[in-house]
């Protein structure tokens, strides 16, 4: 089974961001990830399932069809700290969806 990978993009000319989640769809982040930027998006997060914490976005269910949109907003995401069982860790922010993208760094 493939690994889960989450990616944020931001789009420069229209100035929004977003959260995308594959979970089948793609062998490598890296190939999600070029995507994107062969679509002229910026890419400033790429994470997988073993080092991210979901904050309040649920995993998506295996899917080998389709890459999930799984949050949108105005502007570049937002560097946020995200308390989980009492420890705070550095998160990402786009719109009210909040994840950890490192779960070793701890704030």
């Amino acid at each position: 089974m493939r690994e889960y990978f989450r990616v944020v993009g931001y789009c420069e000319e229209k100035d929004f961001c977003f959260v995308l989640d594959s979970y089948g769809y793609c062998n490598e982040i890296w190939e999600l990830s070029a995507d994107l930027i062969r679509r002229k998006y910026r890419v400033p997060i790429a994470a997988t399932q073993g080092n991210m914490l979901d904050g309040n976005i649920p995993k998506i269910p295996y899917d080998d069809k389709a890459v999930h949109l799984r949050a949108v907003a105005k502007g570049k995401p937002q560097h946020t700290v995200l308390e989980l069982n009492g420890v705070r860790y550095k998160a990402v922010q786009v719109g009210d969806k909040v994840f950890v993208t490192d779960k070793s760094a701890k704030e």
